[in-house]
């Protein structure tokens, strides 16, 4: 099977559990040169970390990166593929078509390493992908993350942790080259959670063992604010990145929560400007929602 004609394994009603997929050919991204399987970190213990990453053909100069993070609950998931529903490698051929680099990356799951394993995890391949930008064809000046569901919260923690002069060490991890930038300019969260908050409570209430994958169990519950496996605890220090939210069904993105607290903070200049949209475009509100527009301008 070719991986663009992976399908849901019904149309209709509840999935069965997928146990497996069957055997699936790829001729890649299209218009790209693609490196598979870069090992971005080792980390004893623990199998080989890795990415794939596609870079428009004939491009001459450097481009930009957009580092794909995929969700799956923080359990499962693969960085080769979207979610079933969606058209395999199509949101990837549309961004090499644009002249935008994209890498894909794979972390630890949290039932390998506990909580905040798959943040350093998504840390180690941002600096890895600066590391090397020169030899991969790269701008490292002009890095995005775009994640879904479960990647959609890790993206939000690296682009919020990045935009933080005084990130915890802890949460940033060593992992893979073990230093270097981890800002980035843009962030497109779709339908990722703002706050753990919620679902730290669900799971004590459920009394579910899952609850220490983010941290130690007695404490979880009894937190005050956001837990600190949540991105929203780490907005409003500092220049966030120009951000996106997209709930799952919703026709438009939207700033997320997150971002507009940090920017209801303002503590500085530069905060006061967190939620800013890119330049040239605008949020704007309609039907009781905020969406974006492109201003007379940009068009």
């Amino acid at each position: 099977m070719d991986i663009r004609d992976l399908r849901p394994p019904v149309d209709n009603g509840p999935w069965p559990t997928i146990t497996h997929h069957p055997p699936i050919s790829s001729d890649g991204v299209r218009g790209a040169r693609s490196w598979t399987g870069l090992t971005y970190a080792l980390v004893p213990g623990y199998r080989p970390l890795v990415l794939d990453l596609h870079v428009p053909e004939g491009a001459g100069a450097p481009v930009p990166l957009v580092v794909w993070v995929h969700g799956g609950g923080w359990v499962e998931g693969d960085r080769r593929y979207v979610p079933l529903e969606w058209p395999q490698q199509a949101l990837f051929d549309k961004l090499v078509a644009a002249g935008v680099a994209v890498a894909t990356v794979d972390y630890r799951l949290l039932e390998e390493a506990p909580f905040p394993a798959c943040v350093h995890d998504c840390v180690a391949a941002v600096r890895y992908l600066r590391r090397y930008a020169g030899e991969l064809g790269l701008d490292a000046t002009r890095v995005g993350v775009w994640g879904e569901s479960a990647g959609a919260h890790l993206a939000a923690m690296v682009a919020f942790l990045g935009s933080d002069p005084h990130a915890d060490d802890s949460l940033l991890g060593r992992v893979g080259v073990g230093e270097g930038d981890v800002g980035v300019d843009a962030a497109v969260l779709y339908y990722g959670p703002d706050t753990l908050g919620r679902l730290v409570s669900d799971i004590a209430g459920e009394g579910g063992d899952g609850l220490s994958w983010f941290g130690d169990d007695e404490r979880a519950a009894a937190w005050p604010g956001p837990p600190p496996a949540s991105a929203a605890r780490h907005t409003g220090r500092a220049a966030c990145p120009t951000a996106a939210r997209r709930r799952r069904g919703a026709r438009r993105a939207r700033p997320p929560r997150s971002c507009r607290r940090a920017a209801r903070c303002r503590r500085t200049r530069r905060t006061r400007r967190a939620a800013a949209p890119a330049p040239g475009r605008r949020w704007t509100r309609g039907r009781g929602a905020r969406r974006r527009r492109s201003s007379a301008a940009a068009r």
